[in-house]
């Protein structure tokens, strides 16, 4: 399941923060660097130039459900890149508690709509849009 404490404290919407931090960055692990690659997991935390707001946003992304359904990419370098990783990170391939695509993606723009035009930034790249 994603990480919901952020929303269980309400954070940015009860303490007025959603105007302190207009910095988002999102993090995804996959096994592929296609665009539509399988999506391992997707992390995000809002930040500004002095702080990074904590918790931010994490959800393991179920891997079956995304071949099943969407035909989702797998490289088989990057699979072998994964099979050098530590045990820590590996455990993202086997995670438990992952959730179906759509159902993070749905969380993640729940944890996106409480910074007000949030810059998004990714591969060290800010965008607007």
């Amino acid at each position: 399941m994603a990480n919901k404490s952020w929303r269980k404290k309400s954070h940015l919407k009860e303490t007025a923060i959603s105007n302190k931090f207009e910095h988002i960055m999102i993090d995804l692990e996959t096994l592929s660097s296609r665009h539509d690659a399988l999506i391992l997991s997707i992390g995000a935390v809002a930040f500004n130039e002095e702080e990074i707001f904590e918790p931010g946003f994490y959800a393991a992304i179920s891997i079956d459900s995304q071949v099943e359904k969407y035909g989702r990419h797998i490289s088989d370098d990057t699979v072998a890149w994964w099979g050098k990783q530590s045990p820590e990170a590996r455990k993202v391939l086997t995670d438990k508690k992952a959730i179906e695509l759509p159902k993070a993606l749905k969380a993640l723009s729940e944890y996106l709509r409480d910074v007000a035009e949030p810059k998004i930034w990714g591969y060290g790249r800010p965008s607007t849009t």
